[in-house]
């Protein structure tokens, strides 16, 4: 617990992700799209 100014977003989606995969009473899936920048990513 705790305000919104003590998480990073990254904290705060994987709080927020792992609620739905715990309590949800429906299915729950999780898709991260890479994000590509360049020719090296």
């Amino acid at each position: 617990m705790g305000d919104s100014t003590d998480f990073t977003y990254a904290e705060g989606k994987r709080q927020a992700e792992a609620v739905l995969f715990q309590q949800a009473t429906f299915p729950v899936v999780a898709v991260r799209f890479p994000i590509v920048m360049g020719v090296d990513d």
